[in-house]
């Protein structure tokens, strides 16, 4: 099992900067760096507890005003991971749900 840190910003500008303090202030895998919906920008991370703590806690520190939501999972499983980067599909569907939310932290924790 491994620890995930999500970051969600409302600036690209300050997404990037974000990013690329985290990288170098841990030892952390990016799993993903992007722009998503106008203006606001996705940092997902994965590495140890301790790792991703400080990463999430120097992303914050660097972006101030412009973060939105911060979420850490430790011991997630790694099909979280899949199904945040759409990487797998379920091999049937039986049902269909929708949920809708204001910020993608919001649709990892759901």
């Amino acid at each position: 099992m491994i620890t995930i840190g999500f970051l969600e910003l409302n600036s690209i500008a300050k997404g990037i900067l974000a990013a690329d303090m985290m990288l170098k202030a841990a030892e952390i895998k990016l799993v993903s760096a992007r722009p998503s919906c106008p203006g606001k920008y996705q940092i997902l991370i994965t590495g140890e507890v301790s790792a991703v703590e400080s990463a999430l806690r120097i992303g914050e520190e660097s972006a101030k005003t412009n973060v939105v939501d911060r979420l850490l999972i430790p011991r997630v499983n790694p099909q979280v991971i899949e199904a945040i980067n759409m990487s797998s599909m379920p091999s049937s569907l039986k049902a269909l749900g929708i949920l809708e939310f204001f910020s993608v932290t919001g649709a990892v924790i759901a």
